[in-house]
């Protein structure tokens, strides 16, 4: 509980959101990104549902005051509780490629505008150049494997992928609302997707209205 007139986290809270901090790193953790239900509910003593919610409430009343905002939610696709900041998107540049956002966007496009529940890799193959390498495949899974690691696709077979939360948090609401217009105002095709990508991503002017960008913790 918040003490009296004052931002203060219980230990038990603050060691639950250090556990989180670091299992959502991406130098820090080891196989799998956050943590289960079951670990939570062990280290703040309880085997309470609603405990968790309370934990998750007051948390992050407190962290979005900090200095690096930050946040913790249940990526149900994940099933795993997840500690995210916000970043400034310069930052974001600097840790994933173009090539990575792209292939984030169209995979987000598909799934959550087009209502797809995944995004097999041969819909992602037609969309790259073959002429950009011989082996467009291993390219792809190249570009798959980094958004994987960050825990922002999951593989749910050798060929198929989906967008976590921790990839839908990880676009601005501002960037997706600008996405759905985009899109929705015209015919729905892949060309206003890649219009779009041209515009927001590659040239990002739109960042200058929002430039916060949640990403798995990395410091």
């Amino acid at each position: 509980m918040l003490s009296t007139g004052q931002k203060t986290l219980h230990t038990k809270y603050r060691k639950a959101i250090q556990l989180l901090a670091c299992s959502s790193n991406i130098y820090l953790r080891r196989d799998y990104i956050g943590v289960t239900k079951d670990v939570l509910k062990r280290v703040l003593g309880t085997s309470l549902d609603n405990e968790i919610q309370e934990f998750l409430d007051i948390s992050n009343m407190v962290l979005k005051e900090e200095t690096i905002p930050s946040k913790i939610f249940f990526d149900d696709i994940l099933g795993r509780y997840i500690y995210v900041q916000g970043v400034d998107a310069e930052i974001l540049k600097e840790r994933l490629s173009t090539e990575h956002l792209f292939l984030l966007l169209l995979m987000y496009y598909k799934q959550s505008i087009l209502g797809e529940r995944n995004t097999p890799l041969l819909d992602i193959l037609t969309i790259i150049d073959p002429s950009v390498t011989e082996r467009p495949a291993p390219k792809a899974k190249d570009l798959l494997g980094a958004l994987a690691q960050y825990g922002l696709i999951t593989s749910e077979s050798d060929e198929t992928y989906r967008v976590t939360r921790v990839g839908e948090n990880f676009l601005t609401p501002l960037f997706l609302n600008r996405l759905t217009i985009a899109v929705t105002e015209k015919n729905v095709s892949m060309s206003s997707v890649l219009e779009f990508f041209k515009q927001e991503v590659i040239n990002p002017n739109g960042y200058a209205e929002e430039t916060v960008i949640n990403q798995v913790s990395l410091f």
